[in-house]
């Protein structure tokens, strides 16, 4: 066997271990969501904050870890504070499977004019990685001057 492929076949394994660990938290985003049915059903806009409420099919008995409000404004994307207003007692307490009414969450807009508001879910579903899965888009400009 020549030294090259001695090379290929030592150094296939970590190539192969790579690739797992790039693309299946992909993978499994894309396939198997955490929730599913995200739905907006009132969305109140005043100068410097959205308050949205709504409900969600959640499909998978997954640890909750949190959710990340981004501003986007063109290529720009700015992160921005959201505020569970429907939480009791805890904000990362872990809801159970099944449809569910979810809000009021306020989100509060940066100083800068942005287009719309992306919500992702993080959720942790085994110790590998953490598991995003994009819930919705919010547009702005539609409900700009209320």
């Amino acid at each position: 066997m020549s030294k090259d492929t001695q090379f290929s076949l030592n150094i296939l394994p970590f190539v192969v271990a790579m690739t797992i660990i790039i693309f299946l938290p992909r993978v499994e985003s894309a396939l198997m969501p955490v929730v599913k049915d995200f739905v907006v059903t009132s969305m109140v806009r005043d100068r410097d904050s959205v308050t949205i409420s709504g409900y969600m099919r959640k499909v998978r008995t997954c640890q909750f870890v949190g959710i990340q409000a981004a501003a986007v404004n063109g290529k720009t994307t700015y992160d921005v504070p959201l505020l569970f207003l429907d939480a009791k007692v805890d904000s990362h307490s872990t809801r159970p499977s099944g449809t569910q009414a979810w809000g009021p969450w306020r989100i509060t807009l940066p100083a800068v004019q942005a287009d719309e508001i992306h919500l992702t879910s993080t959720h942790r579903c085994h110790p590998a990685w953490a598991t995003d899965t994009p819930l919705t888009s919010l547009p702005l400009r539609e409900h700009a001057g209320r």
